[in-house]
């Protein structure tokens, strides 16, 4: 097993990339939700379907980026979360097309986005992602 900090995460870190892993399944399960609830045809289409695709995978690729120590992609997708967290239910409140089920939902994974957000930003977190310089991993 290699040493240093890429091999060395914190904890906070872990937990972190996990919460946002269940924020990303539960937006697409809001998704589909409304997709059952209402059609695609009246919950914005196939551009609402990709909207949900390239979000979840640049979540992901962010995810990814982040794992290898780069403080950026942390940047980055709080920078995100924080615009979809407000533009967000503006749209899906003033279509009137949820169920309970999806506001509950959607209050559950804010909650986890704050809460991992708080945890990238924890001490320990941070000092992880200041212990190396990215230049330094380039071969």
């Amino acid at each position: 097993m290699g040493n240093g900090p890429l091999f060395h995460k914190p904890k906070s870190f872990l937990t972190a990339r996990q919460v946002l892993y269940t924020c990303i399944f539960l937006g697409v399960l809001q998704f589909v939700l409304s997709e059952l609830n209402v059609g695609l045809a009246n919950s914005g289409g196939v551009p609402a379907a990709g909207v949900v695709i390239i979000y979840s995978a640049a979540a992901l690729w962010f995810i990814k980026e982040m794992s290898i120590c780069l403080k950026w992609a942390r940047a980055v997708l709080t920078a995100v979360i924080i615009i979809v967290m407000i533009i967000y239910p503006v749209i899906v409140f003033r279509e009137l097309k949820t169920n309970m089920l999806q506001i509950v939902l959607l209050v559950i994974q804010y909650a986890l986005q704050i809460y991992a957000i708080m945890l990238l930003y924890k001490k320990e977190c941070t000092e992880w992602f200041n212990s190396i310089i990215y230049n330094e991993m380039l071969p």
